[in-house]
C-alpha cells in the first residue's frame, strides 16, 4: 500500500521557494498519484514545480528519478525534460515537515510548456510520429543511464506480468477471458524469448497525461513523470506508448503504426523486438486491467475505475478477434 501524501498549503510551498530556493512565487495545486504537486508561478512568468512524496518513499527510487533529469539535461533531449533544480545549499532532495506535522521529500524541477496530450480532441499521424521518434532519442540517451533506483520490482514492468495471474478473478466476469487469454499469449510468445530482448533503463509509462503538448496539437513538448521508470526491456517504452495511443481511436492499429515509424526511425528494433510487440501491447492491456481490478477491490464504490476500464477492455478485444 501507497504511503499517505503529506498534507501541505500552498503557503508552506511558497514559504519552502522563498526560503530554500530563492525564489518569490505564488502556488497552486497540481494533481499528481503519489507526491503532493504544487506550481509554482514567478512575477516574471517562469515557472516550476514542487513536489513533496511521503517521508516513507524510497529514497533511493526518488534519487534515480532526479538522476535521470540530471543526465537528460545534457543530451539533446534537454527541451522536452524537465531540469532539476538545486536549493541554495546545492541539494536536490531534501526533508521538510509540514505544519500539518507530515515528514516529506522536498525537491522542485522546472516546470515545461503545453497540455497534456489526453486533452487533445485528436492526435494526428505526424505528432504521433514525433511521439514514438522522441521516445526512442529517450532510450537511445538512457542506454549508458544506470542507477540502483532502476533496478527494482515494480507491478507496472512487463516483464513482470505473469506475477498478477493471481488478479484475474478480480476483474469482470466477462472480461476474464480476454485476460486470461492476453497472459496466455505472454507466456507462450514472450517469456520464453525474455532472457534475448535488449534492455535498459526506460520511461515507462508514456501514456497522454504524461506526454505534453502545444495548444495547436502539432508539436511534442515535454516528457514528464518519471515514477515509473525501470530497468527492463527496452522494447516496453514503445510498447506502452503505442498502447495508450490506441485506445479510443477509430483506427487502432494505424496509431500504433504511426508511433512505430517514428520510433524506429530513431532506434531500430531488432527481428525479435519487431516480431514480439503486439504481444507486449496486449500485456502492458491485460496489466492495466489486472490493476485496475485490483484498485476495485480495495474501493469496491469507485465507478470511475469501471469506466476507465472499459476502453481497455474495448481495445483489447479488438486486437483479440
Amino acid at each position: 500500500m501507497r504511503p499517505l501524501k503529506p498534507t501541505i498549503t500552498m503557503h508552506e510551498a511558497e514559504e519552502w521557494a522563498r526560503e530554500r530556493y530563492g525564489i518569490e512565487t505564488s502556488g497552486t495545486q497540481l494533481p499528481g498519484e503519489i507526491d503532493r504537486n504544487v506550481l509554482l508561478t514567478a512575477a516574471d512568468g517562469r515557472r516550476w514545480v514542487l513536489k513533496l512524496a511521503p517521508a516513507a518513499s524510497d529514497r533511493t527510487e526518488i534519487a534515480c528519478q532526479l538522476a535521470v533529469l540530471q543526465h537528460l539535461e545534457h543530451t539533446d533531449l534537454h527541451d522536452v525534460v524537465q531540469t532539476v533544480v538545486q536549493d541554495l545549499h546545492g541539494e536536490v532532495m531534501s526533508t521538510v515537515r509540514t505544519a500539518a506535522g507530515d515528514e516529506g521529500l522536498l525537491r522542485v524541477v522546472t516546470h515545461l510548456p503545453g497540455m497534456p496530450l489526453a486533452k487533445l480532441d485528436r492526435a494526428t499521424d505526424e505528432l504521433r510520429h514525433e511521439i514514438g521518434q522522441i521516445l526512442a532519442r529517450l532510450d537511445n540517451a538512457l542506454i549508458d543511464f544506470d542507477h540502483p533506483g532502476a533496478h527494482r520490482h515494480l507491478v507496472w514492468d512487463l516483464v513482470n506480468l505473469l506475477e498478477l495471474t493471481p488478479l484475474v478473478e478480480d476483474v469482470e466476469p466477462d472480461l476474464q477471458p480476454l485476460v486470461a487469454a492476453g497472459l496466455d499469449a505472454f507466456a507462450t510468445h514472450v517469456v520464453p524469448h525474455l532472457a534475448d530482448l535488449p534492455r535498459s533503463v526506460v520511461q515507462n509509462d508514456a501514456n497522454d497525461y504524461n506526454l505534453l503538448v502545444s495548444e495547436d496539437g502539432v508539436k511534442l513538448t515535454g516528457v514528464i513523470d518519471f515514477g515509473d521508470m525501470v530497468h527492463t526491456i527496452t522494447v516496453a517504452e514503445l510498447a506502452i506508448a503505442c498502447a495508450y495511443a490506441m485506445l479510443d481511436t477509430p483506427n487502432p492499429r494505424a496509431a500504433a503504426d504511426a508511433i512505430t515509424a517514428g520510433y524506429i526511425s530513431a532506434r531500430p528494433l531488432t527481428d525479435l523486438e519487431r516480431d514480439l510487440l503486439p504481444h507486449l501491447i496486449t500485456a502492458r492491456l491485460c496489466n492495466s486491467l489486472l490493476m485496475s481490478a485490483q484498485a476495485r477491490t480495495l474501493d469496491p464504490d469507485d465507478e470511475y475505475l469501471r469506466i476507465s476500464e472499459r476502453p481497455v477492455a474495448d481495445l483489447l478485444k479488438r486486437l483479440q478477434t
